[in-house]
């Protein structure tokens, strides 16, 4: 290597001047990638608390409703035996209003670990050995203490609030110990009665029905993320894509198929002014409380 007069060359001089990186330029590009690395997380996180901030308020994550069990209904583990505990702790009709815990809509229909299937029949699990949609599991889940007993005394029924305006009502019958879900769970939005349905009929489409009851946009998300597999599984089993309208006259049960045109075509409607429906574990009872309807 050729020497200028008067000027010797270290280590760290000659890896700089033959091209090759410095120990020292080495580190400054670790430190700045680290920094860029923290800078870019941090960003992240403040999206994530943006996106999320207007439910935060309303709303709990999994792991703060589990820690709500003591304040809103038994603790987990504790129900060996839902009748002798409903018994105690189930509300009478007329007994008035109840304090009704908000959840988000998203957890309580698409993250409730099997324990609620808008727009599904409960009964379908009949053959299985192994449900999760028990009485303890719903409680694990999304603790509640506003339970009441339908007018009939052979049911009750769970009750949530949601952050979008609705409320879900989970129902569970004498007929199996209420031990697990009956019949399907029922998301009323807005209180309705059976003559503003009175113009459907097979062949209409599901956007006609969601101009009618706001809860059917929910309903069209869940079909929506059913592959055609799944659906057709479903229908295998006896159950098409169903929507369910809690009205103030009665139950309403809307049955879709899948329609290249139309999205979702109605294929039957079965209207009960007596709020009983016949499903796949039978007949369940979805009378409700006159204080328990959406305002």
């Amino acid at each position: 290597m050729k020497r200028h007069p008067g000027i010797r060359l270290s280590a760290r001089t000659c890896l700089v001047a033959t091209g090759v990186p410095s120990v020292a330029a080495v580190a400054g590009v670790v430190l700045a990638a680290v920094v860029a690395l923290a800078v870019a997380v941090a960003l992240a996180m403040a999206a994530s608390l943006v996106a999320v901030g207007a439910g935060a308020c309303t709303s709990v994550s999994i792991e703060e409703k589990r820690s709500e069990a003591e304040e809103w209904g038994p603790n987990p583990g504790v129900v060996d035996d839902p009748t002798a505990f409903l018994a105690e702790h189930a509300a009478a009709v007329g007994s008035g209003s109840l304090k009704v815990p908000i959840y988000r809509e998203s957890d309580l229909i698409f993250a409730s670990d099997g324990c609620v299937t808008l727009g599904v029949d409960a009964g379908f699990r009949l053959p299985y050995s192994f449900r999760p949609d028990s009485f303890e599991h719903l409680q694990t889940i999304f603790p509640s203490s506003a339970i009441r007993r339908t007018w009939e005394g052979t049911s009750v029924y769970v009750m949530y609030d949601t952050d979008a305006g609705g409320r879900l009502y989970v129902f569970f019958s004498e007929k199996n110990h209420y031990l697990f879900v009956d019949g399907f769970p029922l998301l009323m939005k807005k209180k309705l009665s059976h003559e503003k349905f009175a113009g459907l009929a097979p062949g209409d489409g599901l956007a006609k029905v969601e101009s009618i009851d706001p809860v059917t946009k929910v309903y069209r998300e869940v079909f929506d993320r059913l592959g055609d597999v799944a659906v057709n599984k479903q229908i295998s089993l006896g159950m098409q894509p169903t929507s369910i309208h809690l009205l103030s006259d009665g139950i309403l049960k809307i049955e879709y198929r899948r329609d290249i045109t139309l999205g979702y075509v109605i294929t039957g409607l079965v209207y009960s002014p007596d709020f009983a429906l016949e499903g796949l574990d039978g007949r369940t009872c979805y009378c409700i409380d006159e204080a328990d309807y959406v305002k």
